[in-house]
């Protein structure tokens, strides 16, 4: 599940830089500083294990995003509903909460970004849904063909010995 939302915002990233250097930053320092922060948070988020430490790894990543959206360049915000949907379904259990949080951050967005910040945020929904709806599937699969091994195992060494005393 995670690699589906590693490669989305992989692609968003590299979108944000293609679309930077198109558009000549005015300091790029600052910009390749807070990306490099960004993935590293992110990286930390999927090490971590504990939940409350993801929670807060996330609104951090978040804030991250904010500060650069006001202070360095306003197509940071474009990475936002990724952690918006992730944040959703930690706490909330799904990432339904993530969308309405992200129709609310469109109130206050500048009009210029608005439509890519839609555009991402819809690929981004499905994206999410899709990976979560997949991983789910295969959750319930395993876990099937674990209770069929359970099952088969008795029958398996009964029909061995049926088979072996057929055989002497």
């Amino acid at each position: 599940m995670e690699n589906w939302l590693i490669l989305s915002e992989f692609f968003t990233i590299l979108y944000l830089i293609i679309k930077i250097f198109i558009n000549k930053l005015e300091y790029p320092a600052s910009f390749v500083f807070f990306i490099l922060f960004f993935i590293c948070i992110n990286i930390l988020y999927y090490i971590v294990g504990n939940k409350v430490v993801k929670s807060f790894l996330l609104l951090f990543s978040m804030a991250i995003l904010i500060v650069s959206y006001v202070y360095v360049n306003g197509l940071f915000i474009l990475l936002l509903p990724f952690n918006l949907y992730e944040f959703a379904n930690v706490n909330f259990g799904s990432p339904f909460y993530g969308a309405a949080f992200i129709l609310l951050v469109t109130i206050f967005l500048d009009k210029s970004i608005l439509p890519e910040y839609i555009l991402v945020s819809f690929m981004g929904y499905v994206i999410y849904n899709i990976s979560v709806f997949s991983y789910n599937k295969m959750e319930r699969l395993k876990n099937q063909n674990d209770e069929l091994r359970k099952n088969y195992t008795p029958f398996s060494t009964r029909f061995i010995k049926i088979m072996n005393m057929k055989n002497s």
